[in-house]
């Protein structure tokens, strides 16, 4: 026979029992719904024989694995979730920006606090250099022209040049060019003056212009010996203007070289015996940008 089990209240129970009579087919067993409940974990106990909480708590609990409800009768269980989900997540955002006002409020407080104590230590540092100040004897100019004097010699102090670094670096092409003997180096700071037209006036300005580039003027002459042809003189001043020019930041231009090699005439092997142990004079200009 077919098992049927019955949910009945104690009060109901016996009135079902005489009702449901086992046969042959079917066979009935009547549970106590009170027991029932209490086996779930129900907080609170049903009170008649209507079972409806009972199943829920049931279907809550342990919801059963397959889904027998569609899409259309579940539409309002998945706008709940929807609901569910935005509701917390604009919670979220609503404490995070509670969190960043508030953290933003006390950021403000502190810098105003803060402006607040140091406009209050600058007013008492200009108390103290005023009373400082009239402590000083008189001198025989105001504060204007002695702060002019100063901001001229710090113009004058930043915009000086030295030798130094062209001097390094003749000083290693020289080691790397033999039988030159050095004469004399023209140091100059500043871009070189233009000479001017005939008729002229040369007009210089009183303002302080900035030092950008540096120039010297390298003269000097070759000794090699007797035997010595000039094509081996011009290889050694070669030498030296090579190691000149290898830097990049040197610009190097050669006013005067040791033999007159101008395109039209002719360098003899002749002339070596004639001039050979004659030394011979070259004179090279060398530019740089300051700070290259």
């Amino acid at each position: 026979p077919i098992k049927a089990y019955l949910l009945a209240h104690a009060s109901a129970r016996k009135a079902i029992e005489n009702s449901c009579v086992d046969s042959e087919a079917l066979s009935f067993t009547v549970l106590d719904i009170e027991d029932s409940a209490r086996k779930c974990k129900l907080k609170t106990l049903p009170t008649d024989t209507h079972c409806e909480p009972l199943f829920l708590n049931l279907l809550a609990t342990d919801p059963p694995r397959a889904q027998f409800a569609n899409d259309d009768q579940r539409h309002g269980y998945h706008l709940w979730l929807l609901r569910s989900v935005v509701r917390r997540v604009a919670s979220l955002v609503l404490l995070s920006c509670l969190l960043l006002a508030g953290k933003q409020l006390f950021d403000a407080l502190r810098i105003e606090n803060e402006v607040a104590v140091l406009a209050s230590e600058t007013g008492l540092t200009r108390q103290r250099y005023a009373d400082i100040v009239k402590t000083f004897p008189p001198i025989p100019t105001t504060n204007e022209n002695l702060r002019r004097v100063i901001n001229r010699y710090l113009d004058l102090e930043r915009n000086s040049a030295s030798p130094a670094y062209l001097y390094r670096e003749i000083s290693r092409a020289l080691d790397r060019a033999e039988w030159v003997d050095l004469e004399a180096i023209d140091w100059q700071a500043g871009k070189p003056q233009s000479p001017s037209a005939p008729g002229g006036v040369n007009v210089v300005s009183s303002a302080l212009q900035p030092v950008d580039q540096e120039t010297a003027i390298v003269r000097g002459t070759l000794r090699l010996d007797g035997d010595s042809n000039p094509r081996q003189v011009l290889a050694v001043f070669n030498r030296l203007v090579a190691a000149l020019r290898a830097k990049p930041q040197l610009e190097v231009e050669v006013l005067q070289q040791p033999f007159d090699v101008e395109s039209g005439k002719s360098l003899k092997g002749g002339d070596a015996a004639l001039e050979g142990k004659e030394p011979r004079s070259f004179k090279v200009q060398i530019r740089r940008t300051i700070g290259s």
